[in-house]
């Protein structure tokens, strides 16, 4: 679901079309896409594998925000979990390095004559390989996808999978019936608490881990520790 889509179904939920309540429904999903987000190392917010991407010298450094692709369309990424040389579709993990100690580890850009071909390493958001490649060659990424605010209207995709944004309107429906001292809050947030808790325990069931962050809400949630 797009977040003008989750705007809209709230509105009607409320039966309030004006701008005042749509203003803060938009605050409020932000708030509650972010808070949920956060609180959890979702297994959803990991990219496996972008596109196959082809880079040539000149393109480097590449922009982790705005120059990875995901079935043909730009995907920001906040981290980078791996990195992979796949030309002519052969897979080589590159090595993640700091510039600092590249600096301090090769006296030259000389290209390496032992495994691993090529180091890389991310600053200011932007990917730099090492040695400099000479000819353009493939790389596919392994990310975690960047949380963003959404601007009013937007129709940009929620990061939250469709089934679960059930959990996403039960938070707002939770803040919207506060906000109008409506006495179905607490059954708001109770849906809100059981549907997250669904939420956790498929998750975890998928991946068998997911990592707590700080609860703000301070409800009784599954929390499962990160054992890798």
């Amino acid at each position: 679901m797009n977040f003008n889509a989750l705007v809209s179904r709230i509105q009607t939920e409320l039966n309030d079309f004006t701008t005042r309540i749509k203003t803060r429904i938009e605050k409020w999903v932000n708030e509650g896409h972010y808070k949920i987000c956060q609180d959890r190392a979702w297994n959803f917010l990991n990219v496996k594998y972008s596109d196959k991407m082809t880079f040539g010298a000149s393109d480097f450094p590449i922009d982790i925000e705005t120059d990875i692709d995901v079935n043909s369309s730009a995907v920001a990424a906040q981290s980078i979990i791996a990195m992979y040389d796949v030309t002519d579709d052969t897979w080589q993990e590159l090595i993640l390095k700091t510039a600092e100690q590249i600096k301090k580890e090769f006296d030259n850009e000389d290209s390496q004559d032992s495994p691993p071909y090529y180091y890389y390493y991310v600053s200011d958001h932007e990917i730099s390989v090492f040695p400099p490649i000479s000819a353009d060659r493939d790389f596919k990424f392994s990310f975690k996808k960047k949380l963003s605010t959404y601007a009013s209207g937007a129709v940009t995709a929620l990061l939250i999978p469709d089934k679960y944004v059930d959990v996403l309107f039960e938070y707002v429906m939770w803040k919207a019936y506060r906000y109008k001292t409506d006495d179905r809050a607490n059954q708001a947030f109770e849906s809100y608490s059981e549907l997250l808790s669904s939420m956790v325990a498929a998750e975890a069931d998928k991946t068998g881990i997911i990592t707590v962050g700080e609860n703000r809400l301070h409800t009784p949630f599954p929390r499962l520790v990160d054992n890798t």
